[in-house]
């Protein structure tokens, strides 16, 4: 598999991460802690799983991608790292010759149906 297809599925998850984060706030500011806290965890999950995948894909060092695994356990940095991630891997499809949206690379690109 093409390095850059780790990218492209690291990217989809950062920014679901990033919904389902900000879905966690919104619970716990309605008072619902309890499902606010588990949607969190859940939250740092996904966006664990997607740093590794766009560290891989970009092939970062190991020890780069653990600092950016840290990062993403410390509350309000965790945000702004996901953006940066994000940012990095969304240069990196670009360059690739891909067109990112808000939700990043579409299956319009003939993406899902070349892998």
């Amino acid at each position: 598999m093409k390095k850059i297809v780790w990218v492209i599925r690291g990217q989809k998850i950062i920014i679901y991460a990033l919904l389902i984060s900000v879905f966690a706030i919104v619970c716990q500011e309605l008072d619902l802690k309890m499902a606010g806290s588990l949607i969190g965890v859940a939250s740092y999950a996904i966006a664990v799983l997607g740093v590794i995948f766009i560290g891989f894909g970009l092939e970062k060092s190991l020890l780069t991608n653990a600092f950016l695994v840290i990062f993403i356990f410390i509350p309000i940095i965790n945000l702004i790292a996901l953006f940066i991630i994000n940012l990095l891997a969304t240069k990196a499809l670009r360059t690739a010759g891909y067109k990112v949206g808000f939700f990043g690379v579409s299956s319009k690109n003939g993406f899902f149906k070349s892998y």
